[in-house]
């Protein structure tokens, strides 16, 4: 008691964290993603963001991706060649939008701004490229929205600080939430229900190929 280590978890009194912060970003860590016992699922690829202890996620369809609980992380898929992003099991993959904008999911998934890459000697920027050329890392903002931004601290600079941009794609075999939107709906007689589900992207691809269509024939 009264011992203070100074690069020590605990305080003084060692009843008490240090640093709360540091303790949250290692509670992502404390349950192994995957390994003997953990292979409650097929694998699939999370996106780790080490220096919060979070993962990116979606909330909803309609609101940005940001980062949150790693239990509640979205199923990614991702392969070096195609270097492309996607939501595991449906139409959709992560684009760069804009300087500054916000990180979108989308359909079109061949362009430059669909293709992601681990740079820098530490291969935790994930960069892009916007149409008019110039590149971008993913970045979060104050509000932990993923963001895309100038890529920083790609040389040398000892006084530069990367961790809002460092990202790591890794494997996991934990449960994760779906990513499916269920419909509860009524029968005829009104009574009963059933469940209808619906696959987000795959029925966002559908209804972009109508309109391709449409507009073929004006």
């Amino acid at each position: 008691m009264g011992m203070d280590e100074t690069y020590g978890l605990l305080n003084w009194s060692w009843c008490r964290t240090r640093n709360s912060s540091f303790l949250q970003r290692l509670s992502s860590l404390q349950t192994p993603f995957q390994g003997p016992g953990v292979s409650e699922i097929e694998p699939h690829k999370i996106i780790f963001h080490p220096s919060t202890g979070l993962c990116v996620q979606r909330k909803s369809l309609i609101a940005p991706l940001s980062l949150g609980s790693c239990a509640e992380s979205e199923a990614w898929s991702y392969t070096p060649e195609k270097k492309t992003i996607g939501l595991k099991g449906v139409y959709l993959c992560l684009q760069a939008d804009g300087m500054g904008k916000a990180a979108k999911l989308g359909i079109f998934c061949t362009d430059a701004t669909s293709k992601w890459e681990a740079i820098s000697d530490s291969k935790m920027h994930l960069s892009s490229k916007l149409c008019n050329g110039s590149i971008v890392c993913l970045d979060i903002d104050s509000n932990n929205v993923i963001i895309t931004n100038p890529c920083k601290c790609l040389s040398r600079d000892h006084m530069c600080d990367p961790g809002s941009q460092w990202f790591k794609i890794i494997n996991s075999t934990r449960t994760i939430r779906s990513t499916s939107s269920r419909l509860s709906l009524p029968n005829s007689s009104g009574k009963d229900q059933f469940q209808l589900e619906i696959s987000v992207g795959a029925k966002i691809h559908e209804e972009m190929e109508k309109q391709a269509v449409r507009q073929r024939k004006k």
